[in-house]
């Protein structure tokens, strides 16, 4: 499970799709068929705002939750049995890069190898700025990516922060609608300057079929507020 796939801006810019090994896989699969129930893109902020400490507890939140039995139950009890799972970090415009790659999830064993790649140390992404219309571009270039079909696609987003490019979000979010997608929110709530991130991410970024969003009130509640949105999300 490689992570070292990184986006540009000029890609991001161009709506170029991916050209890994993994996207004609994904090419093939299609074709033949295969299918789950749900195609989910985990898109991380790990902006400036976000320090190390931090950045860890919320990988680590993250590689729990989605081994969590719960999450495991959700799964088993869709149609097929199976979702697909990419997790992508984020900051600026520029900068997203995925920590794990489109992974089908049918089982613990899946679901631990997907906990352990998150897990796993190094980064090549700068912590600069907050661009959620960004992480929003890379999810709409992932799920064009897809390796299988998918029954429903989701963006699931966390952040501490706004993105002030608000020309841009309303873009990026837009596109993503227009294909049907459903995107939900993770909102982290450590910012004594922003009291009403929640309340932005609810009017500025959800949107699509059955969103929402679920708040975290910091770090180490990520874990147990992530696992009440993926049962929601895979149900």
């Amino acid at each position: 499970m490689d992570g070292s796939l990184h986006f540009g801006a000029a890609a991001l810019a161009a709506g170029l799709t991916l050209s890994s090994p993994l996207a004609a896989e994904g090419r093939d699969a299609r074709a033949a068929g295969s299918t789950v129930d749900v195609a989910l893109v985990l898109a991380v902020d790990v902006s400036a705002s976000i320090d190390a400490d931090e950045r860890r507890l919320q990988r680590e939140g993250y590689a729990a939750a989605i081994a969590a039995p719960e999450v495991m139950h959700a799964i088993g009890e869709g149609a097929h049995g199976r979702i697909l799972l990419t997790v992508v970090e984020w900051s600026d415009g520029a900068n997203q890069e995925i920590r794990v790659p489109w992974t089908v999830v049918a089982g613990p064993d899946d679901a631990r190898r997907v906990a352990a790649a998150i897990l796993a140390p190094g980064s090549r992404i700068p912590h600069s700025t907050t661009s959620v219309a960004g992480a929003l571009r890379a999810a709409a270039v992932l799920l064009g990516e897809t390796p299988e079909r998918a029954e429903r696609r989701v963006v699931d987003i966390s952040g501490d922060g706004k993105d002030f490019e608000m020309a841009q979000v309303r873009a990026a979010r837009a596109a993503l609608l227009d294909r049907g997608v459903t995107v939900n929110a993770l909102p982290i709530l450590t910012a004594p300057d922003d009291p009403d991130i929640a309340e932005w991410y609810r009017d500025h970024v959800v949107g699509g079929p059955g969103a929402f969003v679920e708040p975290a009130v910091d770090f180490r509640d990520i874990e147990p507020a992530l696992r009440r949105k993926l049962v929601l999300e895979l149900t």
